[in-house]
């Protein structure tokens, strides 16, 4: 059967944890176990009650040593995942991914004003409020970016 426990990098059990802040690595470790000599069992009998009459008597056994069947050498995978906080860099660059993720789909969810205006459907006037944002999310969008590159 194999075991899974999650722990801190000083293998400390975590019961909860924030993907958010963190990742799980996973270390599988092989644990050996020893073969084990059948043990005979050793018991006696006491006498529980007595019949003086007919001179029978009534015993109980009494197990000194359980006997304990042979079992062969076994391995056990053990598999621990180890939570692995995020630096401050790796925080910051999922962050921009994130924000950049966000502004492609606002992007994506205008993109309509500019086809009608390219269809002539409507006017640069129309949707100015619109192209204005658009920009302003592209160039967040080229600034984040670049902030990646120089990490």
């Amino acid at each position: 059967m194999e075991t899974t426990t999650i722990v801190d990098q000083q293998g400390n059990p975590l019961d909860n944890y924030d993907p958010d802040l963190g990742y799980l690595e996973t270390h599988t470790e092989i644990i050996h176990h020893p073969a084990d000599e059948a043990v005979a069992e050793v018991s006696h009998y006491v006498p529980v009650q007595e019949f003086p009459a007919t001179g029978g008597r009534i015993v109980q056994k009494v197990i000194d040593v359980p006997g304990v069947e042979a079992q062969e050498a076994w391995d056990e995978p053990v598999t621990t995942q180890v939570y692995i906080p995020y630096t401050a860099a790796e925080l910051a660059a999922r962050d921009r991914a994130r924000r950049i993720a966000e502004l492609k789909r606002s992007l994506s969810e205008t993109d309509y004003t500019v086809i009608k205006i390219a269809e002539g459907s409507a006017t640069a006037e129309e949707y100015a409020a619109v192209i204005e944002q658009r920009r302003a999310w592209r160039a967040e969008i080229n600034r984040l970016e670049a902030e990646g590159q120089e990490v």
